[in-house]
């Protein structure tokens, strides 16, 4: 097989290689076009692959790894200076810049990284999140939306739905939707500065018993500054008051408004 030599290619001038050729060498294609004002991929090519008993590669590069620090990288490109690709040495890839970043992962996780801290990590078993991470929806389909709900770590083992002031409220839903549903409630929206917990609905839906299995627990109440108003139609509300004279009195309360003394602390 001839060898040739290339030199110095003149600025301007094209360097052909034929079909089925190859070059083959020590040393390294070092390409620094300038300026440019037009579109001029720094690299070009084209395939035609047409056997399918054969595996392909289009690019190439087996490195042997003698010695090598940690980080160094099969592959990386950059812009003005700043990595926003590449592929390690270990097969890891990352995608991203200024600590803000992903990449796959040395356990078979897909690795999320903020501010060069760790942020998340999608594997097969779901999502793992960092002590700080935040599971969030948006008031559209648009990475541009509104995030207005949250569910965050307070601590080991305590999941917390919280929007900073905001009040908030959780549904458990029999069946239908928010406009034809039905749902049990823990919702501090609804009325300000108070925490309802019961059955809700909405539409067509159809309010539902509840029903409080409080085993071998039990409740209790704290006595109320005033009597509660009265409640609807067909429904009696229960409390504890002071009588004026030290004393808890346990009190029901009807549609009438009228109030019944149900016991008095001794």
């Amino acid at each position: 097989m001839a060898t040739v030599s290339i030199g110095a290619v003149p600025t301007g001038e094209t360097l052909n290689i034929g079909s089925g050729k190859t070059i083959v060498g020590e040393g390294k294609i070092t390409l620094a076009i300038g300026t440019i004002t037009t579109s001029q991929p720094i690299i070009s090519g084209t395939q035609t692959w047409n056997a399918s008993g054969v595996t392909f590669d289009g690019i190439l590069l087996d490195v042997t790894n003698t010695a090598s620090a940690a980080a160094s990288n099969l592959a990386t490109l950059k812009v003005g200076g700043t990595t926003q690709w590449f592929v390690r040495k270990d097969g890891r890839v990352a995608v991203g810049a200024s600590g803000n970043y992903v990449e796959s992962g040395g356990f078979g996780t897909i690795d999320f990284y903020q501010a060069s801290q760790f942020a998340g990590a999608l594997y097969s078993g779901g999502l793992r999140l960092g002590s700080t991470g935040v599971v969030s929806w948006g008031d559209s389909n648009s990475p541009l939306a509104t995030f207005d709900t949250f569910l965050r770590r307070d601590g080991a083992n305590i999941v917390a739905q919280r929007n900073s002031t905001n009040a908030q409220a959780k549904r458990i839903y029999n069946t239908g939707d928010s406009t034809n549903g039905e749902w049990f409630a823990v919702d501090w929206k609804t009325t300000s500065n108070v925490c309802l917990v019961g059955a809700v609905a909405a539409g067509t839906g159809t309010k539902r018993p509840s029903q409080l299995d409080l085993y071998t627990g039990f409740a209790e109440l704290t006595e109320r500054a005033s009597a509660p108003s009265a409640p609807g139609a067909d429904a009696v509300r229960i409390y504890a008051i002071d009588n004026g004279a030290g004393k808890t009195q346990l009190m029901a309360l009807f549609s009438s408004g009228a109030a019944q003394q149900l016991a008095i602390q001794p």
